[in-house]
């Protein structure tokens, strides 16, 4: 919600300030082109805004602490906003059976999107729900240090010791309270079959 809010107050002023500096308001086809482009204009700036944001706040934060329930909560608003764009329809079943907030438990799921991370924190916006995610991911530029930060753990594809040991972390965290979130499957499926 809090970024949701944030995005519309960026994009209205971005969009609105050239219409109204410059006073074009008649409805003439060169205005009519300047006004959309105003808008698409309106939409970069707020993109690039919540990208800014992520970005400092995510410097700003000076070590990992994944009990930290405040930074959890600005990523699942900035996932949720992102949900939105994206025209994702959710149909979430079974609400009562998600655990109280607090409550350590352990989430299993098929991998069937890339989005699928996205759509999971947005649905359990109120937990501190912590991924075993793949290794790349911890190297993109602003989502890698803020999946650092907020404690989600690393794994490889090789089923070596470095995938042992993140098991490790990810049963660590389980026992000092957190829910924990697996995709045992290791990688996304191309098709609706369990691999």
């Amino acid at each position: 919600m809090m970024a949701t809010l944030a995005f519309i107050i960026v994009f209205l002023g971005f969009t609105a300030l050239p219409i109204v500096v410059f006073e074009w308001f008649d409805p003439t086809p060169f205005n009519v082109l300047f006004w959309f482009l105003s808008l698409l204009f309106g939409l970069l700036m707020g993109f690039l805004a919540i990208i800014a944001f992520l970005w400092l706040y995510g410097i700003a934060i000076r070590r990992v602490d994944p009990h930290n329930t405040r930074n959890h909560r600005i990523g699942a608003s900035i996932l949720s906003l992102a949900v939105r764009a994206m025209n994702v329809k959710l149909t979430v079943t079974g609400r009562e059976n998600i655990p109280p907030i607090g409550t350590a438990f352990i989430l299993v799921s098929n991998h069937q999107e890339n989005y699928d991370i996205i759509v999971l924190k947005s649905v359990f916006n109120k937990h501190n729900l912590v991924f075993v995610a793949k290794e790349s991911i911890f190297k993109w530029p602003v989502i890698g240090n803020w999946a650092k930060k907020l404690g989600h753990i690393p794994i490889g594809r090789a089923a070596d010791r470095s995938a042992a040991q993140s098991m490790v972390k990810a049963i660590r965290s389980y026992k000092e309270g957190l829910p924990v979130s697996i995709f045992p499957e290791g990688q996304r499926t191309f098709k609706n079959e369990m691999i």
